[in-house]
């Protein structure tokens, strides 16, 4: 991987924009606004424990599910580079869905995505599974 890939994987996770000047070589990162809805570890932790249906969707590659950070139980697992072409998979478009990461930063990017194609309700957890193992809540 170059040195750029990697920056712009550091970049996508948390949430920052890399501007690079190819003169320079300099690199600037600027914090990136989220006006996507979030909910913390507690308040998803709570509104599970209702009832109400909710889509969990963590868009995480495989290995990072069998990580250290685990994973909740029931989520529909989409990595975020196939999200566009698997979309299908997630029929109904009226439950509200939870985009799950390691942080927030492709749940972010999920989230905008999800509702670009009709998706009515999608809110990131914020801090994402690394928030939720923090509240030291259940993995499996």
């Amino acid at each position: 991987m170059h040195v750029r890939d990697a920056l712009f994987d550091i970049a996508l996770e948390y949430n920052v924009r890399l501007v690079i000047s190819g003169l320079q070589k300099s690199v600037k990162i600027e914090k990136l606004e989220n006006s996507m809805e979030s909910i913390d570890a507690k308040g998803l932790a709570d509104r599970m424990k209702t009832g109400e249906r909710l889509l969990l969707l963590d868009v995480r590659e495989s290995e990072e599910l069998k990580g250290e950070l685990g994973q909740m139980a029931h989520v529909v697992h989409i990595p975020l580079g196939q999200l566009a072409v698997r979309v299908n998979e997630l029929s109904e478009k009226e439950v509200p869905v939870i985009a799950i990461c390691k942080l927030g930063g492709r749940a972010t990017r999920a989230a905008e995505f999800l509702e670009s194609v009709g998706f009515k309700t999608v809110i990131v957890l914020d801090g994402g599974m690394t928030g939720w193992n923090e509240a030291s809540l259940p993995v499996v």
